[in-house]
């Protein structure tokens, strides 16, 4: 017999017709609703268990508060507490759920599982991509409101109010689109830059020529490959030289599932063949020739970043290097398909490249039998691909891989030289280690608009990097104010994020593609004629990039030095004590201080440099000036650093010695102690005053001190500029700080003052006689810097 319930009673026909399975199934799903919906007593009981919740925790977290006032008051006065921000808390869910109550009833149930399914495949292509869709997600819908209610919604017979309510409505959506759309279109803006000033500082430049200009030899190029690439035939069908891939599977560990099946089924092969590819610029000459590989960083493995490096390719084969740009797109990935803990992968595969070149240099029959010095060996790096770079250098010193003994590594070349470019750090760690290297020149570059790479993290290898053998090495860094990630290479070009979110970006500030790769044909070009061809006077560049000033687009530069015959006085990597030294013969002291501390210099947001420095803050009376005036004691702030003989004598200094110390400008200012200093407003009326005014550059006393006492002095200005904090705006967004923290990050300037200089204002000045050696901040009211790396060098 047929229930009533699963029969429909049909008016057009007189019958009743059996439901259909969905509508037995909705049947269904109705009865069980109301089998579980609460009763009015069940959710009494429900709202009283709730409030004696809530009490029994008031009792427990605000009756625990200790305020001070007395031990009876205090449990009062925090249950108080307690209940009065549950009461805010409450009013807030009350409000906030009425809202979404209200937007709920905008959309039909078909306009929501639209919206539903929209937001289900942003998320799925990464939560980021939030920020491109809320806006034009919002502007649509009070769009779609006006129209509807326009077209549809019986606006002639509308009251006087709807019809105006609705106009306003459509205008405002019209106008919020078109200013999204503008905004989105727009290059951002460069109002935040700091303006370059002429530097006051005459330096005589380098007698030699552009090292971004084409050498003499003529330029031929090839393609050698392992022929299983699916989508490049000059790695297959067409390459001139054939390789064979190599088993890649111990250093892509936990790439698993069916995402990697994906990739495989995208590039033809898998881990255990990845292919050995490259791309040749080489001189059409006998040779040899010194060898640079460069290997591109992470971006989408469909956009194929090895070709972006022609520019260079080309220059340096031209200046009489042979330069391959290796391919390791298939490191990369794509929605969702990216490998991970591949960085050591990465540097692995730069050996393998070396392995064949050094089989083509020893064999016959290839263009490159005899032509390859293999003892002058370069590697250069972008983004991860520069901390491979540094992983292959240090790879190439082992015997076997350090997180399993059981692989050789198969290195002992002679690489001279890394150039890391916008490098990342601490991908990958070796038997859980910061990656070390040693005795090798090294180059790192950043960009102060690098809106990828956007502190420096190269600094921190920069750091670590030793010179241990007693041979002649240097490091060098260059960072440029207007450079940003992508445009050293260009396939990827100044879009730093992919799109959409290159929508986002704020390009109007940064170098030309043309401009950035003059910088970096500058810079690369010249390190690796100093340290694979020798070249000194190119060397002298990378202690002052102002001897090269003709060569490089104007912007901001800001460079540290260091060379195996540097001798360290001050690092502070040593301890806790605020009075010692590296050099242990050595004291600190700090005088009329307002900030004399030591820390670990820190990223722009999160983590650090793991770079000890010291912090200085000072601010210098105007009663105090007026003393010193008068012939009282000077009582300007001061760091000392004081010499014992033994130390001054081990240093063997003379009139050829430079005095070196690196420093930065924070932007901060010392705290304010005293209750008559300026309050809070007054501040930020004078903050406001000078938000329109360029910052004037920090400027400081550098004073000696000889054995019998007399001092001699210059102004750190008479040498160099110190940069002021040099502001990035990476987005077209209001604000952005909760990205990316900071608005700008100091970088550490190297300084390096002649000996010669205090000799002129002492005839008698004897640099072997030196007991001291003071910073004095008395030409600047105010300030903080960060000081690393005090000692002396030849020159």
């Amino acid at each position: 017999m047929t229930g009533p319930n699963l029969l429909r009673y049909d008016p057009t026909t007189m019958n009743t017709t059996t439901p259909s399975r969905w509508s037995r199934i909705k049947e269904w799903l109705r009865k069980a609703e109301r089998a579980l919906e609460a009763g009015p007593r069940v959710r009494a009981g429900i709202g009283v268990a709730a409030a004696c919740l809530t009490l029994l925790t008031a009792f427990a977290i605000g009756g625990a508060l200790r305020l001070g006032i007395s031990p009876y008051l205090d449990p009062i006065v925090g249950i108080l507490f307690f209940l009065v921000l549950f009461a805010i808390f409450v009013l807030l869910t009350v409000v906030s759920v009425r809202l979404v109550l209200v937007l709920a009833g905008l959309f039909s149930w078909r306009a929501f599982l639209v919206l539903a399914g929209l937001l289900g495949v942003v998320m799925l292509a990464g939560p980021p991509y939030l920020i491109i869709i809320v806006p034009f997600f919002l502007v649509f819908t009070l769009l779609g409101a006006a129209v509807g209610g326009l077209v549809r919604g019986g606006f002639g017979e509308a009251s006087t109010v709807k019809k105006v309510v609705l106009v306003t409505l459509a205008g405002f959506a019209v106008a919020a689109l078109v200013i999204l759309v503008f905004r989105m279109a727009s290059l951002g803006s460069d109002d935040h830059l700091v303006a370059l000033s002429p530097d006051p500082v005459d330096v005589e430049s380098l007698a030699v020529d552009d090292p971004s200009q084409p050498g003499a030899y003529p330029v031929l190029t090839l393609t050698y490959g392992s022929g299983t690439d699916k989508h490049r035939t000059e790695f297959g069908s067409d390459a001139m030289l054939h390789t064979e891939p190599v088993d890649a599977t111990p250093f892509v560990k936990g790439n698993e599932g069916w995402k990697m099946k994906l990739r495989e089924w995208y590039w033809g092969f898998n881990f255990e063949s990845f292919p050995v590819n490259g791309r040749v610029w080489y001189p059409d000459a006998d040779g040899p020739f010194p060898l640079v590989l460069l290997v591109h960083g992470n971006h989408s493995m469909e956009e194929h970043s090895d070709p972006g490096y022609a520019w260079l390719g080309k220059l340096m084969a031209s200046r009489g290097f042979i330069l391959v740009s290796v391919d390791e797109n298939f490191f990369n990935g794509s929605w969702g398909s990216q490998l991970s803990a591949e960085n050591d992968g990465r540097g692995w595969m730069l050996l393998r490249h070396l392995d064949v070149w050094r089989n083509w240099n020893e064999g016959a029959d290839n263009p490159f039998a005899g032509k390859v010095d293999m003892e002058r060996i370069a590697l250069i790096g972008h983004s991860r691909g520069g901390e491979a770079a540094a992983i292959a250098a240090s790879f190439n010193r082992l015997a076997v891989y350090p997180d399993d003994g059981t692989i050789e590594i198969g290195g002992g070349f002679a690489i001279r030289s890394v150039i890391a470019i916008a490098p990342s750090d601490g991908q990958y760690n070796p038997a859980s280690r910061p990656t070390p290297l040693d005795d090798v020149n090294y180059l790192v570059i950043q960009g102060g608009h690098d809106s990828d790479v956007s502190s420096f993290m190269g600094a921190r290898q920069w750091r670590r990097l030793r010179f241990t053998n007693g041979q002649d090495y240097f490091k060098a860094s260059v960072w440029s104010y207007r450079s940003n990630h992508g445009q050293f290479n260009t396939v990827w070009g100044d879009d730093d994020w992919g799109w959409p979110f290159s929508l986002l970006l704020n390009r109007r500030p940064l170098l030309t593609g043309d401009e950035q790769r003059r910088f970096g044909g500058v810079v690369i070009s010249a390190f690796l004629e100093a340290t694979l061809n020798d070249h000194v006077t190119y060397r002298n560049f990378f202690r002052d990039l102002r001897t090269g000033a003709d060569w490089l687009p104007a912007d901001y530069y800001i460079t540290r030095y260091e060379d195996s015959g540097f001798s360290i006085l001050a690092n502070f990597e040593e301890d806790v004590d605020l009075m010692t030294a590296t050099d242990g013969d050595t004291h600190l002291e700090g005088t009329n201080l307002a900030v004399w501390r030591e820390e670990h210099q820190s990223f722009r947001k999160d983590g650090s440099k793991r770079n000890g420095v010291v912090v200085l803050g000072w601010r210098n009376d105007e009663d105090d000036e007026e003393n010193e005036e008068d012939g009282d004691t000077d009582s300007s702030a001061r760091y000392t650093v004081t010499l014992n003989e033994e130390s001054t004598a081990s240093l063997r200094l003379d009139i050829e010695t430079v005095l070196v110390f690196s420093i930065a400008d924070t932007g901060d200012s010392p705290p304010v102690e005293d209750e008559n200093e300026d309050s809070d407003a007054d501040k930020e009326e004078e903050e406001a005053d000078d938000e329109n005014e360029e910052p004037e550059p920090v400027d400081l006393t550098v004073e000696v001190e000889i054995a019998d006492g007399t001092t001699a002095s210059i102004p750190l200005s008479a040498v160099r500029r110190l940069a002021p904090p040099l502001e990035s705006r990476f987005s077209k967004m209001p604000t952005e700080g909760w990205a990316w923290g900071r608005a700008w990050e100091p970088a550490l300037q190297t300084v390096e003052i002649p000996l010669s200089l205090f000799s002129n204002q002492i005839p008698e000045f004897d640099p072997a006689s030196i007991t001291a050696i003071a910073l004095v901040f008395d030409r600047t009211p105010e300030g903080m810097v960060i000081v690393d790396d005090i000692g002396f060098a030849e020159r």
